[in-house]
Formats: C-alpha cells, structure tokens, sequence
C-alpha cells in the first residue's frame, strides 16, 4: 500500500503529460495560426515525451496536421542526435593544491576522463581554480617547467615530461579558444607613428567530442589598452596599412590547411597601444549528426543524392572498375573546409561496393589527386558552388562490375556557438 502511495503521483504526472501532449496535437488543427504555431514550438518543448504521438500524427489524414507534426518531430529527432554528438555540459567545481597526482585523481572523477601520468609526473606540485576540463588541465601544466598533455583517439589524456604552451585563453563548457601568435610591428616617420598587428587564434575541446575540424570566428571584436575599439578586419593578401593600423582576411595555417589557427589582422590599432584589453567574439563549431545510409544501385556517372546541404554525385567509373570518383557539392552556405566536413559526416570503413557475385569490398576513401593540389574544382560564375572530388578505391575488387555502391553519410550539421573572451592580450 505504501509503495502504491509514492508511485501515485508519479502515475498522476505521466498522465498529466500524455493529457496536455495530445491536446497540443490536436492544436495543430486550430483555426487560429497563432495557436498552431503556438503548439509546435510547446511540442519541441517537451522533446523525447512527445516523440511518439507525433510519429502518430504524422500520419494523419489531416495536411495541416501532418505537416507541422512533421516540423516538430524533425525538429526534436535533431535535438535528440545534437545531445548524443554534442552532451549537456557538466562543469567542474575543482579548487585546491597538492601533488599532481592528487589534482588529476580528482579531475579524472569529477570529470569521468582517463589520465594517465607516470609516478615521477605525479610528485610535482600544483594548484588550481577551475570550472571547465581544459582549464584544469593547463593550470596543471603551466604549474611545472614541463608537464603537458595529449588527447587519445579514445578520449583519454596522457601527460608526458615537454613544455606547455602558455597562450592568452578563454574556457567555455567543454571548448577552449586561444592565441597562437601575435604579431605587431611599429614604425614611426616624420609624419606619423603606426602600428602593424595580427594575431593567430585557435580552438580545442573536451577530446569525447568530435567536432568538424574547421570552426568558423564570428563578430569578432577588440579594444586596445587606450580604450580605443579596434576592428578585426578582412582583407585579402598582404597587409595593407591604413594610418595606425592593418586590416588582413582571415587566412588559414596554409593554403589549404583549415583545420589549424586562423590569421586576423588589427585595423585602427592606436600606435601607443601595448596590449588589447579585450579580444571577444564567437566560436561556431559543427557536430555531424548520426550518418543515414546512401546507396547507388548499378552506379554510373552522374547518379546523384541530396543529402541536406551536401549534393553527393558520382564521378568517373573507370573500365575495370577497381576505383569510383565522389564528387561532393556544398548547395547552401560557405564551402570553405569542405573537405575536413565531408571526412567528418562520411561514417568510417562505409564506402563498400557490391561486386555481380554479391560479395562486399570496402573502399580506400580520401581525396582524390588534383592538378592543382587544392581539391577544389571552381565552378563558373552562376553555376553550381564549389565541390571536392573524393576517389573510392576496391583493392579487392579484382575488376568485377559493381552492382552497388553504398556509404553511410550524416544528412545534418548541429552547430555549437561557443562565446569566447580573451582579455589582457600583450602586444610585442
């Protein structure tokens, strides 16, 4: 009887919640737009809950209905992958001194992370005040002449004897971004004193996150240490200097290297400036979400899948057959690290191709060799955008026909906008 009596309001709650659900969906047939509107956003709301009346409704014989049920259950279906790529952050409350040891034993419980170090590493002394993992982890390092760390595939840490990069930072949730390099060159004439400056800027994580390798800045601003707002331009090539100051494009860590830190220039830089008081900004990183299968049957030329904002069509099939060319488009959007999404959204080992006998062979994918070593085929003006040929190789196929050609491939991006602060940035 008693334990009848605690689950009753729990009974109750469930009841309540399947109520208001199916009062919602039946909303979604109001005469009022505003109402029905109104009932899709308290659906997405309730998320998991409302899961399957949705797919119920989904099939209604009502168009109305099946179309926002549809937008909703989309909408939460999203949301459920986003939190599997991208977990609720759960920050740290770690402050206190002692060995290394001691510090990374707490850090590794708190944090659920494996930390591997050797005893020698373990006696050295730290002390630290952090909320986020990363933030732990360097307080750790720069507290010793050389303790760093390195990620595993696995998302595990190990520390090794080297020295730690010590660069102005910003923590947030499971991200960290930071400077590589800032440069500043000063020059003073009979006319005028001027400023040439830029910085470097990079990104890290929580290493059980997998991100795209590419993260985009936004609405990046600065102000020197003369209260002065100094904008963060964009302008191709070298620096050109206007005054006190430079304006560059943000540049890549090489020519085609999108996945390391970004170059920015400094534009109405004060020359007696010595420092920005602040640096602040956006960091926008995507997670692919769960990879939905793509399949080609007796594949040609031409042969095509939209999936979201990536158009996958096929390539060359060269006579034998040993070896299929993918071409990748980005429909919607910048393409710009176009080839670090695609390795991203492609589900690793999942280009197979079915030879006439019905036998299996997993493709060599990456790539495919250009004549001008970017990977990028420029389209004409008012065609379609830019796209990266990626080549599939059958080692094993032997010259068989291929009947089909499949591949898993995330069909949706979740992005993660992280706001960053850096402040007291030392200018040379």
């Amino acid at each position: 009887m008693r334990h009848l009596l605690l689950a009753l309001p729990l009974l109750l709650g469930l009841c309540q919640d399947e109520a208001r659900i199916d009062d919602l969906v039946r909303k979604l047939d109001d005469a009022d737009l505003e109402v029905r509107e109104s009932a899709v956003r308290d659906l997405i709301k309730i998320g998991a809950k409302a899961v399957e009346p949705l797919r119920k409704a989904v099939n209604s014989e009502n168009a109305e209905v099946r179309l926002r049920a549809t937008q909703a259950l989309r909408t939460i279906e999203n949301d459920l992958k986003a939190r599997q790529v991208c977990p609720e952050h759960k920050p740290l409350s770690l402050k206190r001194s002692g060995t290394v040891g001691e510090i990374l034993d707490e850090l590794a419980l708190q944090s659920g992370v494996k930390i591997e170090a050797t005893p020698a590493l373990r006696e050295g002394k730290a002390s630290v005040d952090a909320v986020t993992l990363l933030q732990a982890l360097d307080q750790v390092c720069v507290s010793q002449e050389k303790l760093t760390f390195s990620t595993g595939d696995d998302g595990s840490i190990r520390f090794a004897a080297d020295r730690h990069p010590r660069s102005p930072a910003a923590y947030f949730e499971g991200f960290k971004v930071f400077l590589t390099e800032v440069r500043a060159e000063r020059k003073t004439d009979f006319k005028e004193a001027s400023v040439i400056a830029q910085f470097s800027i990079h990104s890290a994580w929580d290493p059980r996150l997998k991100p795209i390798r590419f993260v985009r800045y936004e609405a990046l601003e600065a102000v020197d240490d003369t209260g002065k707002t100094v904008e963060v331009g964009a302008a191709a090539g070298n620096p050109l200097v206007f005054g006190g100051g430079i304006v560059m494009v943000a540049g890549m860590g090489g020519d085609t290297d999108v996945s390391g830190p970004q170059s920015f220039g400094l534009k109405s830089l004060a020359p007696e400036a010595k420092s920005l008081a602040v640096l602040k900004g956006k960091a926008v990183f995507s997670f692919p979400l769960v990879a939905v299968p793509v399949e080609f049957e007796n594949p040609v030329k031409g042969l095509s899948q939209t999936l979201g904002d990536i158009v996958v069509r096929l390539g060359s099939i060269p006579a034998q057959k040993n070896r299929v060319t993918i071409n990748f488009t980005k429909s919607q959007g910048d393409p710009t690290g176009l080839k670090e999404e695609v390795i991203a959204r492609m589900a690793p080992s999942s280009v197979i191709a079915v030879d006439e006998d019905g036998k299996e062979h997993t493709a060599e994918f990456g790539p495919a060799p250009t004549d001008n070593g970017s990977g990028f085929n420029i389209s004409p003006p008012g065609d379609s955008p830019k796209s990266l040929r990626f080549q599939a190789n059958f080692p094993t196929l032997g010259g068989k026909e291929i009947k089909r050609l499949k591949m898993k491939f995330s069909d949706a991006i979740f992005e993660k906008t992280i706001p960053f602060e850096i402040k007291d940035v030392k200018l040379p």
